[in-house]
């Protein structure tokens, strides 16, 4: 029998032109909190962040809701989990949050990809093409030279 569980339900829909909502849940026996990133699609650059607090384990986690404000502006890209820690992370921060963002915001690009695949038609041939490049250099499917390390 279990004594701890978990569950994170991440959703993402299309917002105005150009942007993607994302909603990310955490709930637990102690949490029950809402994540929401609003991002840019194509310069993934966070335009908007917010938490909403349903349950939390301590009067003090109300703090992590300006913190989560401070990502208002970051680039997923290089540097951002380095970002993220630094801000979000230690005895001011919250574990937790850090790990939502780090889980979320990174979907953007995937998000992006599935969007740009609806809007234009594209061909399996040119979504693995996409998937290339969205995901290439960072997931061992998509390594960006494949034969550099001398696995295939």
């Amino acid at each position: 029998m279990s004594i701890f569980h978990r569950t994170i339900d991440i959703e993402i829909d299309e917002g105005k032109q150009g942007v993607l909502v994302l909603r990310t849940r955490l709930t637990d026996m102690y949490h029950d909190i809402i994540l929401k990133l609003t991002v840019e699609v194509g310069k993934f650059i966070i335009s908007d962040a917010s938490v909403e607090l349903k349950r939390t384990p301590h009067p003090d986690c109300s703090q992590i809701q300006a913190l989560v404000q401070s990502m208002t502006g970051l680039q997923v890209g290089p540097g951002f989990t380095r970002e993220v820690l630094s801000a979000m992370g230690g005895e001011h921060g919250c574990p937790n949050m850090v790990n939502l963002i780090l889980l979320t915001a990174p979907l953007s690009m995937n998000a992006a990809a599935v969007l740009r695949q609806r809007q234009e038609g594209l061909s399996e041939a040119e979504m693995n093409s996409l998937w290339q490049e969205v995901l290439g250099g960072v997931c061992v499917a998509y390594k960006k030279d494949p034969g550099r390390d001398g696995r295939k």
